[in-house]
């Protein structure tokens, strides 16, 4: 006896939410037209497919007119500045190479705040140029149980050293 009631009662509750919901649909707005949503999405910024495809009809015309054109450099100047492409290129490497070897002299002081998860301060390395990768440094510092050896405090970090020792040097007590 108590079941039919139960059933009476969830049916006149399902009635009576679907009345309501349909009521406020239809205070809404009711349904979405296109014209109502492509009115939205521009009022959010979207990009409609008639501006893509001018976009992309313009920059097709800008291919085409610049492959057409022909070299206008005669083949003794390219010759000449092929040349120079090289000598800027060698003192490019020159001048890397004195950088490099100021960077490995170059010292920095790097803070690990309390608090600071292991994450967060090889971000902080790769930041500060210390480390190439910060997801690989954090996966070496987690494979070689140091990151939850990490002290907090100032360490002095040279350029170009190695995973192994860094993670030694905030493993250590700063001096």
């Amino acid at each position: 006896m108590r079941f039919k009631y139960y059933l009476r009662g969830c049916g006149l509750g399902i009635l009576i939410a679907s009345i309501i919901l349909m009521i406020c649909f239809h205070l809404k707005g009711g349904v979405m037209t296109d014209e109502k949503a492509m009115e939205r999405a521009s009022e959010l910024g979207m990009i409609m497919p008639e501006e893509t495809e001018e976009a992309s009809e313009n920059l097709l015309a800008t291919q085409e007119v610049t492959q057409t054109a022909e070299p206008t450099v005669k083949p003794d100047t390219q010759t000449e500045e092929k040349e120079k492409e090289k000598d800027t290129e060698k003192e490019k490497k020159k001048d890397t190479k004195k950088k490099e070897k100021k960077d490995e002299d170059e010292t920095i002081m790097f803070k690990v705040s309390k608090g600071e998860v292991c994450r967060n301060i090889a971000e902080n390395l790769y930041k500060a140029g210390m480390v190439d990768d910060a997801e690989k440094f954090r996966k070496y510092m987690q494979e070689n149980d140091y990151d939850n050896l990490i002290c907090v405090g100032e360490f002095e970090l040279k350029q170009g050293m190695t995973y192994k020792q860094i993670a030694e040097k905030l493993t250590a007590k700063p001096e």
